[in-house]
Parts: structure tokens; C-alpha cells; sequence
């Protein structure tokens, strides 16, 4: 939540607040009295409240009007450090109503209600000050357990998976309470939210929302939506939830958690993820119910398998790596050894290679006509720069041109940036969905002993993931 400055009590002329309309005769002898100030018990940071206040008059009639300010304070003297919630210009004695917005960075301590009454020619200010009854200041603040996106994957003519649980807490002052709903922002005809509109208590557990789906009927394909976790009475308290459905094979990034059940024998899942030669996806796999002992496969794009590992049934998070042999669109595949059925989850993460990393080579003494080559690995979604350095020796003219994973050249002699000192720089090489070796040509030697090019391959790779992966 934003923190803003809080109002106080000035010392401005009170002729100034009212106007030259509301300003009384020299004569005036009026006595205004700040009676009475009343409020509710408690109040959160952010909302509107209303005070009740009564102002009398102990002398001559009132000529003009006075401002009155509700306050709230730390302590029982009302004076200028006090916030001011609400305030009325009027020239109406008696009892009224007045509207109170509880600010920002007041501090959730307890509090008086105060009311100060200013009028030009009040013969008497020293009873212009009334303290009220002690008011509790609640922070609310709504905070998701785990805002991380969640990507469901079923099969079309599967069954309903579980419904998820998310949990909505009140991270604000203890026992506080939070009201909130929860909104479709892009409507989903596939998704019911079980308990739509809740509470969360400060300094207790959160509440669980559960999240139904049902596919009966969509095609295979991804449908996409937000979920808008919404504070009711304070509509910038809010937290957003992307959620995912894929029916058909299922699709992470290395880093996001996945979720599934194995009902028994045969039963597997599938999900597929891209990879490049040499990297390593680290698991972290445990057991979350029945007797199941979680194998996981890992399969190349040509259907071979490359690496196999085996945990026991353990409530506990074991760590194991698989490692990709080759580049390209990689399947994990997660079934239970001879047979176990049951609840897994697993966390993981990548290792890359050497060659996906930034890294530098340097070429000497090629042949004439001879190209060196500098590989690069590169996933989807990453990008690519060098910085190519030839010394004074090296014949040229430079060439420099980029093999793409699918045998193609790409010449890049139109993206060359040449700097005063000699070397060139080739940036942003958006890889959109490729996946594999990038090989950086570099033509020009002229067979010269003493030719040498220094390269560095500044390759980055896309974010690791970070959502959940529930799979049917």
C-alpha cells in the first residue's frame, strides 16, 4: 500500500479559511463551544467514516460561520501535530454529521477523537477544544500466499482436476479484518470460484478460495485469465492472480513447480519444456500422498530417452539432475515405478553449459578463406550480443554472419556497430522461438601468422519460470 503525507492542524488565519462572505461584524461577541465529538471505536487506514459533533454558542448570536476539524490523536491535548480526518464550514449550531477519511501512514496505535471549532471574534477559544472517546487505528493490508501464476494442464477427454486452493491473508495489524472478492478480469466460462467473497483476519492463517475447473467441451488450446483478489471497502488494496489452462500436453519453464497425481499403473504425465545440449534440469521431487515412488524420464525431441532417475516415497524434497543431451522441445515424464500411484510435486530449476553463459574465445593463424566459428547455446525467448575485437595484423574485410539452429545463414554485416577503437558490436538478436547452437561466422583471415580476433559471445537466456504447474 502507498504511505502519504498526513494533514495537520495550521496555523492560518481562520478569516482566510472562511472567505470575506463568512467574516462577522467588529462587534461580535459570539462564544462558540466545541461540545461534544463522537466516532466509531475503530477505524482502518483508507476508509471513510463518519463523526458525530455538537458546537454551541454561549454569547451573542453568531455572525458569519466557523470552521470546525475533526482530529484524530495520540493523546488527549488537541493541538496543531494532531491529523485532521474531516472538517465543516458552517455557521449551524447543534449536532452534526461529519465525514472522515482515515489517512495513510497514521500509525495503527490507539487514538482520541478531538474537535477543534475556529470562528474570527470568538470571545472565548479556550473552549473550542473537545476531547472524545479512545478509537483503535486497524491497518488492513490483502496479501496472496503465493501470487505466482498457475498453469493447469488436462487432457481433453480427462477428468476435472482437484480444485486448487489459494490462500488470502491479511498481512495488516492483528485482528484486523479484511473483506474481500474476487473478479474475473477476462471472463472464463471453464472457471468457478468457490467462495467468491471472504475475510482474512491479521495475525491469523489465511483463507483458502478454491479455484473449480472444467474443460467438458473446450478444444484443445490455451485459455488464459486474471484473477483480481480485491480488498471491498479500499479498492487499491489488491493482489493479481494469473491463471492458466492448457488442454493437451502441458508446457513449463525451469524454475516453476509442478503439481500432479498418478492414479496407478500406466498412468503417466507428460510435459514438455525446451532445453539445449548439456543443461541440466535440477528436480527436487516429493511425495504428497499415497504410496507412490516418482520416476522421472526425461526424453529427447526424437522420442529417446536420455536420462532416468528414481526417488523414494518421502515427504521430504530430494534433489536429483537430468541432464539434455541434445537442444530442442524436451519431455519430463512423471509416473510411479512398478505401479505406486499418488500426489507429487516438484521444484525445478536449470543449470546451463558453459556456452549459454557469457564467454569469450579468441582465433589465431587461420588459413586463408578460412572462417572461425564461436557457438552460442540459446533457449527461446532469449537474446544475443557480441563484440568482436581484430588486431591490427587482421587482413579483412570483416564478415560476420550467424548459422541458426535450423542450418540457415543470417547475415549481419547491416547490424554492425563500429567503434572508434576497432571493434565491432552486434546487439539485440532477438531469438524468438528457436532453440539450440547459434554459430557466429567470422570471415576475413588472411593467413597471416600473427591474424588474431578476439570474440566475446554475450548470449542471455530468458527468465527462469515462476509459477505453478497443476497437471491432470
Amino acid at each position: 500500500m502507498s504511505r502519504r503525507r498526513l494533514p495537520h492542524l495550521t496555523a492560518v488565519a481562520v478569516g482566510v479559511l472562511l472567505g470575506g462572505a463568512l467574516a462577522p461584524s467588529a462587534t461580535a461577541a459570539h462564544d462558540l463551544r466545541a461540545t461534544t465529538v463522537n466516532g466509531p471505536g475503530q477505524v482502518y487506514v483508507g476508509s471513510t467514516v463518519h463523526a458525530t459533533i455538537k458546537i454551541d454558542n454561549l454569547g451573542d448570536p453568531l455572525i458569519g460561520g466557523y470552521v470546525a476539524q475533526v482530529v484524530l490523536s495520540e493523546d488527549v491535548v488537541i493541538d496543531a501535530s494532531d491529523t485532521v480526518v474531516g472538517s465543516v464550514t458552517s455557521d449551524v449550531l447543534g449536532s452534526q454529521t461529519v465525514g472522515c477519511t482515515i489517512p495513510f501512514g497514521l500509525p495503527d496505535v490507539p487514538h482520541v477523537w478531538g474537535l477543534h471549532v475556529m470562528a474570527p471574534g470568538d470571545d472565548d477559544v479556550t473552549n473550542n477544544w473537545n476531547v472524545g472517546p479512545f478509537v483503535n487505528v486497524f491497518y488492513v493490508d490483502l496479501a496472496l500466499d503465493d501470487p505466482s501464476p498457475i498453469t493447469v494442464a488436462v487432457n481433453a477427454f480427462g477428468p476435472v482436476p482437484d480444485p486448487i486452493p489459494v490462500t488470502v491473508n491479511n498481512v495488516g495489524t492483528p485482528s484486523s479484518i479484511v473483506v474481500f472478492d474476487v473478479e474475473e478480469l477476462t471472463p472464463a466460462d471453464w472457471l468457478m470460484v468457490d467462495a467468491p467473497n471472504s475475510f482474512a483476519v491479521g495475525g491469523f492463517p489465511g483463507n483458502d478460495v478454491f479455484l473449480r475447473i472444467d474443460h467438458a467441451g473446450l478444444v484443445p488450446g490455451v485459455y488464459t485469465t486474471t484473477l483480481r483478489f480485491r480488498n471491498s471497502y479500499y479498492m487499491d488494496d489488491y493482489e493479481d492472480l494469473d491463471l492458466t489452462l492448457v488442454v493437451g500436453r502441458a508446457v513449463f519453464k525451469p524454475g516453476d513447480k509442478i503439481f500432479g497425481q498418478i492414479a496407478g499403473a500406466g498412468d503417466i504425465d507428460e510435459l514438455e519444456f525446451d532445453a539445449v545440449a548439456g543443461m541440466k534440469l535440477v528436480v527436487r521431487v516429493r511425495s504428497s500422498s499415497g504410496d507412490i515412488v516418482p520416476k522421472l524420464s526425461l526424453v529427447d525431441p526424437d522420442g529417446y530417452v536420455d536420462d532416468v532417475v528414481v526417488f523414494k516415497h518421502s515427504k521430504q524434497l530430494v534433489k536429483k539432475l537430468l541432464k539434455a543431451k541434445g537442444s530442442g522441445r524436451y519431455v519430463l515424464r512423471v509416473e510411479g515405478k512398478k505401479g505406486t500411484k499418488g500426489g507429487y510435486a516438484i521444484k525445478t530449476h536449470r543449470k546451463m553449459p558453459k556456452s549459454a553463459n557469457a564467454h569469450t574465445r579468441k582465433f589465431k593463424g587461420l588459413g586463408y578463406e578460412e572462417a572461425a566459428v564461436a557457438p552460442a547455446l540459446l533457449l527461446p525467448g532469449g537474446t544475443l550480443e557480441y563484440a568482436i575485437a581484430p588486431n591490427s595484423k587482421f587482413e579483412g574485410p570483416l564478415g560476420l554472419s550467424v548459422k541458426l539452429p535450423a542450418g540457415s545463414l543470417m547475415d549481419l554485416s547491416g547490424a554492425m556497430d563500429v567503434l572508434p577503437n576497432g571493434t565491432v558490436k552486434i546487439e539485440g538478436l532477438d531469438n524468438e522461438d528457436a532453440c539450440g547452437c547459434f554459430e557466429l561466422w567470422i570471415d576475413g583471415f588472411g593467413g597471416g601468422p600473427k591474424e588474431k580476433v578476439k570474440v566475446m559471445v554475450l548470449p542471455t537466456q530468458p527468465q527462469q519460470g515462476k509459477g505453478k504447474v497443476y497437471v491432470d
